[in-house]
């Protein structure tokens, strides 16, 4: 399950990419978050990674993989839902790859719902919306969203994004999974007060209470770097162009959920807690 932020910057520079390119692209991504419109790009580079990753995708010796997108993946709003799949499936070299954009699929069994939309405040804002929603349908066992539903604050607080997390706990979700915040990688958990009201906290159980776990699972590291710093397993991490512009280095490990495959009965059985 891949949470989002396929390309990175990358994604929209052109072959030809000049520090004018670059600075006309930033000009662009803050016009677009000043008058509220959708920062898209498609263009034959962006595409040409893109495809680039569903190779590497669909060759990961799973039987079943799961995409959603993020606010950096404006390529892939730009080629629109179903282009997107087309390409996934045409790759696909090993199981089967779902895109889900706001919809839900069944996956080997557990029933995911998976949207990239948010309200994002940084300068890449694909798919950025005011107020997004997260329609999910009940009885879904897994939820990802770019966006976490749960995330540390100071002193060892945690806050959460309601919309996100009212949607989890309303659809009986068993697992959230999201990305997009680099420095907060890691597990929490949400769950409901006697009064109804949603609240995070940093254990499974508090009052006897449960609560669902949400994980973070980007790997990407904090830290923006440019030339030789931005390193991946073959070498230079990306577009070799990153190395001008900078990007992130893949620090995080993945994190692995173990979740019982659902009875008949559906998300809310007793036996099936993750």
């Amino acid at each position: 399950l891949h949470t989002g932020d396929v390309l990175t910057e990358s994604s929209v520079r052109s072959a030809s990419w000049t520090l004018l390119g670059a600075m006309a692209w930033k000009l662009w991504m803050w016009l677009c978050r000043r008058l509220r419109r959708p920062q898209v790009c498609g263009d034959a580079a962006g595409l040409a990674l893109f495809e680039r990753f569903a190779d590497w995708f669909g060759e990961q010796p799973l039987p079943h993989k799961v995409l959603i997108a993020g606010n950096h993946d404006s390529v892939l709003q730009a080629l629109g839902r179903e282009h997107v799949q087309q390409i996934l499936t045409e790759r696909c070299k090993f199981g089967d790859v779902v895109y889900l954009e706001g919809t839900e699929a069944s996956v080997g069994g557990l029933r995911i719902y998976g949207s990239p939309f948010g309200k994002y405040t940084s300068m890449n804002r694909a798919f950025a919306e005011d107020r997004p929603r997260y329609p999910v349908p009940k009885g879904v066992h897994i939820v990802a969203t770019h966006v976490p539903a749960v995330l540390p604050c100071r002193r060892g607080a945690l806050r959460m994004d309601e919309s996100v997390t009212e949607a989890v706990l309303d659809a009986g979700a068993l697992l959230h999974v999201s990305g997009h915040s680099h420095w907060a990688h890691g597990l929490y958990f949400a769950g409901r007060r006697e009064n109804g009201a949603a609240w995070p906290g940093p254990t499974p159980k508090d009052d006897g209470v449960e609560r669902v776990p949400c994980v973070i699972a980007s790997v990407c590291g904090c830290g923006f770097v440019r030339g030789e710093k931005l390193r991946g397993a073959g070498g230079v991490r990306g577009d070799p162009r990153d190395r001008l512009y900078g990007g992130y280095n893949a620090l995080q490990p993945p994190i692995v959920c173990d979740l019982l495959a659902p009875a008949a009965g559906g998300a809310g059985d007793a036996d099936t807690a993750p």
